[in-house]
């Protein structure tokens, strides 16, 4: 399982992954959001281009551990553990892929915050 998530390696890609390429090629998409909701409720998140979206299935995006420490006013909020030091992996789910109606080109995914070998991240 941790070889899926590797940052540099190429893992095979799951029928979900293989209809999401298929999606993003036919529907002319070209940016494909990864998101999550923070301890604070609000929806963040990054994105990947439709170059990179078969690499970024597996891998996902490296994301700092300080944003779960923000607060509403986008100030970083003193918490042990969220600091600026210290990256998660933002890693979709390829089954809650839509294309974004109000966003021509762009689309959007949940995501998982996941520890870099793949493992959940205990504050996710």
């Amino acid at each position: 399982m941790a070889d899926r998530y590797s940052v540099t390696g190429v893992h095979p890609l799951d029928p979900a992954e293989r209809r999401v390429l298929e999606r993003v090629e036919t529907e002319g998409i070209e940016l494909v959001r990864f998101l999550y909701a923070d301890h604070g409720g609000v929806i963040r998140g990054k994105a990947a281009s439709r170059s990179r979206l078969a690499e970024r299935l597996g891998s996902g995006i490296g994301h700092t551990v300080a944003m779960m420490a923000m607060n509403m006013l986008d100030q970083l909020q003193e918490v042990e553990g969220l600091g600026p030091v210290g990256e998660v992996r933002l890693v979709p789910d390829p089954s809650t892929f839509v294309a974004l109606p109000y966003a021509p080109g762009a689309a959007a995914m949940l995501a998982d915050l996941r520890e870099i070998d793949g493992s959940p991240w205990a504050a996710c």
